[in-house]
């Protein structure tokens, strides 16, 4: 369904637009409004812009190339047609800046219109097919082929066996997986760090593999750091623990970052991607006893790992969404007695502590990167050592209903301020400044500093209304003041509130009130 506005200030001329539009008889056109002048069609189709818009010119107050330019920043895959009696090129360049369908002269017939809006249409249709413009594929394809290579990656370790299909789409990312010996590293931080520190421990743990001559994929499983390590001969145990121990002595060094990392087992011939990224994360649990900065081997677990269970990632990442993006923390306390229920198994006992650790983990990982917390209370030590203090399963639940509870007023006062703190500097400019007849919304989005989209979404959310409209209502206050309270004449009170056109106030100030100036201030006079 294709919604198409137009805009002409001349009556005869709006009529048999909307006539020929409904000759058309196309089931998938909508002539949704059609207004007389660009400040109407502004004030309504800003709201709610169309797919293709129709417009003269000439129009009152706001011209159709002005009109144009605005909606198009609003909706920047707008489709514009030009309609002008004249028989000039100086609107060409803004034409060509606006990537205009075309232009219409007057007088208008049935067939010129019916071609050009089907050009339109062509054109949306286009922008949808990914196959009809090879050349945006490739340029998107090389832009984000290493978010690519990670993506596929993060599945290959959710992976028990590879298929020749999956193992065909890794190959076209270059991808390699002809080896016959791999490993899964598993790099966790015993402190909370900032994310550009983490980036520079990412760049250091490739140079030292480089170095190492490992081949190797370092890649973001979700939150979790992972290396896939892979060797055509055998690994040598001992090599790989010393390349494990430097780059955690080189974090401590260069970058004061204490670093713990896990190792899987070591697979041949077919391994089982999944397992060997659960062994990696499993081993990581022998720090609870041995201490962090160290290298955990998956085969050192003094447990028989046949008899352990893990509980599945997908209710891990539910919980920190809950935590996250949730206000009512019933949800997540919710999947929290889901996860309770599941360990008290006797199944999971071996691994209890490990999954106490994951759930304190998923939680944090719930607190909002702008929003900070306490350093004792963020300090994973702190909590680790605070989880590990309770005796009973039931003693730590309810404290990680209480962390839940924190985090997510944390989250949410620091939106809630957030917000507020933003929509109060828009605002305080627009008070302050709407005398500017220039003031309109792309000046304030330069002098505030937010983008177009992000202000008109706050005037919705907070106002329940547009830009122009809270714009309007303030200059027509103003007015009705200085209408009633000075002798100036209203032509001059039109320029005081933010107006060169006296005309366009006029008519701006009796759409708002249902009188003229003149005829408010006559009213008021007299009564």
């Amino acid at each position: 369904m294709y919604k198409l506005s137009v805009v002409d200030d001349e009556h005869i001329v709006l009529e048999r637009l909307k006539q020929m539009i409904a000759k058309i008889n196309d089931e998938d056109l909508v002539l949704e409004s059609s207004f007389d002048n660009g400040d109407d069609a502004y004030n309504q189709l800003s709201i709610n812009p169309p797919d293709i818009l129709v417009t003269d010119i000439h129009i009152p107050f706001i011209n159709g190339i002005e009109l144009s330019k605005m909606l198009k920043k609003i909706n920047p895959l707008i489709k514009i047609i030009i309609i002008t009696g004249y028989e000039e090129l100086s609107y060409a360049k803004e034409a060509i800046d606006l990537e205009v369908v075309g232009f219409i002269s007057k007088p208008i017939s049935f067939d010129e219109l019916s071609k050009i809006i089907t050009k339109a249409k062509n054109k949306i249709e286009l922008e949808k097919s990914v196959e009809n413009n090879i050349d945006e594929f490739n340029q998107f394809y090389h832009d984000n082929i290493a978010v690519i290579r990670e993506n596929y990656l993060s599945k290959l370790l959710n992976k028990n066996v590879v298929n020749d299909n999956f193992k065909y789409q890794l190959d076209r990312i270059n991808i390699n997986l002809d080896y016959s010996n791999f490993v899964v590293g598993y790099f966790d931080y015993d402190q909370i760090y900032k994310d550009e520190d983490k980036e520079m421990f990412e760049k250091l743990i490739s140079n030292q593999l480089y170095i190492s001559g490992f081949n190797y994929h370092l890649f973001h499983k979700e939150y979790d750091l992972v290396v896939l390590l892979k060797k055509s001969e055998s690994f040598i145990k001992e090599n790989l623990i010393d390349t494990m121990k430097l780059i955690i002595a080189k974090a401590k060094l260069q970058l004061s970052m204490e670093i713990s990392i896990g190792l899987s087992s070591f697979s041949n011939n077919k391994p089982n991607y999944k397992q060997l990224y659960l062994e990696s994360k499993n081993a990581i649990t022998s720090r609870k006893l041995f201490g962090g900065m160290q290298v955990f081997l998956y085969s050192d677990l003094e447990k028989d790992n046949k008899n352990s269970y893990l509980i599945d990632d997908n209710i891990y990442k539910k919980l920190t969404y809950m935590v996250r993006y949730e206000q009512d923390n019933t949800k997540a306390k919710n999947v929290l007695v889901e996860i309770k229920r599941i360990i008290t198994y006797t199944e999971y006992l071996n691994v209890y502590e490990f999954n106490l650790s994951n759930i304190l983990n998923s939680i944090l990982k719930g607190l909002s990167e702008e929003a900070n917390l306490n350093k004792d209370e963020i300090s994973y030590s702190h909590l680790y050592k605070t989880l590990l203090s309770f005796k009973t399963v039931d003693e730590a639940f309810n404290w990680f209903n209480e962390l839940v509870s924190k985090i997510q007023n944390i989250n949410y006062s620091y939106i809630e301020n957030k917000t507020s703190h933003n929509m109060n500097l828009i605002l305080e400019y627009i008070n302050n400044n709407y005398t500017d007849s220039n003031l309109n919304l792309e000046t304030l989005a330069d002098m505030v500093g937010f983008s177009i989209s992000y202000i008109t979404t706050l005037f919705k959310t907070n106002y329940k209304t547009t830009f122009v409209k809270y714009l309007t209502n303030i200059r027509m206050e103003k007015a009705k003041e200085l209408l009633l309270n000075t002798p100036n004449k209203i032509i001059e009170i039109a320029s005081l509130v933010g107006y060169n056109d006296p005309y366009y106030f006029s008519h701006s100030f009796k759409k708002h009130l249902g009188l003229s100036p003149k005829e408010y201030r006559d009213e008021h006079e007299n009564s």
